[in-house]
């Protein structure tokens, strides 16, 4: 696009977008990997486990240019580089991901395809980066909103809405019994699931509407920070990454006031003084941790390190976004409902590639309703059942299914693996295109399965059979599709 296109208004906003989106992005990357160390950690086929040490050093890379980018956000090769690598790492550890993980990648492969679409070399570099995000943030919210809208989706079954097993209800004990001082009883119980799903759709709502954009960011926070003190540390991860995505919600105006806030607060700031602070306060706070480890457990460990990092890791979040929502308290409080005037439609779309994204967050959604994958589809912590007669949706049936995957289950009736022996005490089926996934990619043990498949009685021996044999995925289907245990009875109990 020609120069004269570009208004210097509109783009030195859109830069300073960019720039506080880049920085929260940035502490959602640092966050999740922070919390799911344990898993790229080592080398395996387990959750989040790199397929090798290649991928395995791409983990640490990972962080490596993320701290970069954080200490030279002007240098964009580190931030991109931050998203290339946290994107080859995540579909390597497919489909063994965190839900929201897929929203990630969805959001990552977005922004590369629209840095080879509106990257205008000729411009300046705050006009090029402030053109090339004018063009994209739009798809980037569309995407966050198909997100929220299937959230809601999956949860209206009726066991969502069953307080003796909605997840909403057993999220909050879970949370209640780590933190004593919330309230606990059944009577609760009802309370709890309207405050989860009327949120949930109220903030989309709230953020499409330009009057209450703010408010809806103020409200998504305070909900979304609220679910990630449950000790499950990934929603912890993807509270970070909803913080990260509220940025392009927020009146032009109001990011340009806040940049001009926090640039007066930096100015002042010693940095000589804060990196001297900042080093004696972690020397007093390891020398305390060291301490009390002796005096409470009679002594100090690495072993009781990594067995106290989840703790550390909620407490630093804590502490992150407790001094977020003040800030956003102090720094919004004048446009909690006001009429923004932007100069550039906040969903302004036009006939461009990125729209193959849009689709694809659809369809993504869409998974379990076509009788497709069952996990990572954003019908997280929702109790969707949606296979064959025993579908629990309130109103979408299971005629639109064109796949017969979910409805091809087995029932587990011995084995000597301790993974499929879960699925036989939870008293749980198993689809045959994860029983087949799991024997296939653990062919090198000596693992031993009787089950019934559409009533015929089956017994496999990995050291008499090929695993191959019974396999009937492609490479492919088993990195793009997961299925969940089905009940073999009774309501659906809540699952990631």
């Amino acid at each position: 696009m020609n120069k004269k296109n570009t208004n210097p208004a509109e783009s030195n906003t859109s830069y300073l977008r960019f720039r506080m989106f880049q920085f929260m992005w940035l502490v959602f990357i640092l966050f999740h990997m922070a919390i799911s160390s344990p898993g790229w950690s080592s080398v395996g086929n387990a959750f989040l486990n790199p397929s090798s040490y290649i991928f395995l050093f791409a983990n640490i890379l990972v962080i490596v240019f993320s701290l970069l980018s954080l200490f030279r956000p002007g240098n964009m090769f580190y931030f991109i580089s931050a998203l290339a690598f946290l994107t080859v790492v995540k579909i390597d550890a497919l489909p063994s991901i965190p839900n929201h993980i897929v929203l990630t990648l969805i959001i990552h492969f977005t922004l590369f395809l629209s840095l080879i679409l509106y990257w205008d070399t000729s411009l300046k570099i705050k006009e090029r980066i402030g053109r090339w995000f004018d063009k994209t943030a739009p798809y980037l919210r569309v995407e966050l909103l198909i997100l929220y809208f299937f959230v809601v989706l999956h949860k209206i079954n009726y066991d969502f809405f069953n307080p003796a097993v909605s997840c909403a209800s057993e999220l909050y004990a879970d949370i209640a019994a780590f933190y004593p001082f919330f309230p606990q009883g059944q009577w609760i119980d009802q309370v709890i699931i309207f405050f989860t799903f009327l949120p949930e759709l109220i903030i989309p709502v709230l953020l499409i509407i330009p009057s209450t954009r703010v408010l809806g960011v103020i409200l998504g926070m305070l909900f979304h920070f609220m679910l990630s003190l449950h000790p499950n540390l990934y929603i912890l991860s993807f509270t970070a990454e909803i913080f990260a995505l509220y940025i392009l919600f927020l009146p032009g105006k109001l990011i340009v006031e806040i940049t001009e806030i926090l640039q007066q607060k930096i100015n002042r700031i010693n940095i000589k003084r804060l990196a001297a602070g900042v080093s004696v306060f972690s020397l007093l706070m390891i020398a305390a941790y060291a301490s009390m480890n002796v005096l409470v457990r009679g002594g100090f460990s690495v072993t009781m390190l990594k067995e106290d990092l989840p703790d550390f890791f909620l407490v630093t979040w804590i502490i992150w976004g407790l001094i977020l929502i003040t800030g956003v308290l102090i720094f919004f409080r004048n446009y909690l409902i006001s009429a923004s005037v932007e100069t550039v439609p906040f969903f302004s779309l036009s006939w461009s590639p990125l729209l193959i994204f849009l689709l694809l967050a659809v369809f993504n959604g869409m998974n379990p309703y076509i009788g497709l994958k069952t996990t990572t589809n954003f019908a997280m912590f929702s109790n969707l059942k949606v296979d064959g007669a025993e579908n629990n949706h309130m109103f979408i049936s299971s005629a639109f299914q064109v796949a017969d995957l979910q409805n091809d289950t087995v029932t587990l009736l011995e084995t000597n693996h301790t993974y499929l022996q879960d699925y036989i005490e939870w008293n749980e089926r198993i689809t045959y295109f994860e029983l087949s996934r799991f024997l296939f990619e653990n062919r090198s043990e000596d693992i031993e399965v009787i089950f019934q498949r559409k009533g015929e009685l089956y017994v496999i021996n990995l050291a008499q059979h090929q695993a191959d044999d019974f396999l009937e995925s492609s490479w492919i289907a088993r990195k793009m599709l997961a299925f969940r245990g089905v009940p073999q009875e009774g309501p659906t109990p809540c699952q990631w």
